[in-house]
């Protein structure tokens, strides 16, 4: 099946997100590696269903990112607050002890909060600010308005 495969904005925290949409279904899975939101939405749900689409929405809560020694990258999207922090802690530290890449990043009543480590440079910027950002990085989209590429 055919997806166009973009940034938005992220509908909970505002910052940039990835949506791989669906077109044929109108079936759009959103991810943000920012607050950790991730859904699959559409405007014809029976039509997504009979497609197996299951029709979801998870509030992001953070996220955490494990990047190891040989360059293997873990995502870890927070679909509630985690009450095991430590945890995360742990298995950051023992895989990138230097925390060049590695982070750790709750979300919650709109505020973002560094446990551990380096988020990305376009981390902190706002949806606008990615996109402008983005469009001048890689040229301008006119004929293409509504997307957005994406990076980390």
């Amino acid at each position: 099946m055919a997806s166009v495969y973009s940034a938005v904005e992220c509908p909970h925290c505002g910052r940039s997100a990835s949506e791989d949409y669906y077109y044929k279904i109108s079936v759009g899975y959103i991810v943000c590696r920012r607050c950790g939101y991730n859904a699959v939405r559409s405007c014809m749900p029976e039509e997504a269903i009979k497609y197996g689409h299951e029709i979801q929405e998870n509030l992001g809560y953070g996220v955490c990112c494990q990047v190891s020694a040989d360059g293997r990258r873990k995502m870890t999207l927070l679909n509630c607050y985690p009450d095991n922090l430590e945890e995360f802690k742990l298995e950051i530290e023992n895989g990138d002890p230097e925390l060049k890449e590695s982070y750790l990043v709750t979300f919650l009543d709109g505020v973002f909060e560094i446990i551990l480590g380096n988020p990305p440079e376009n981390f902190h910027l706002t949806f606008e600010e990615y996109k402008e950002k983005m469009h001048e990085k890689y040229g301008g989209f006119e004929e293409f308005d509504g997307l957005v590429p994406i990076e980390n």
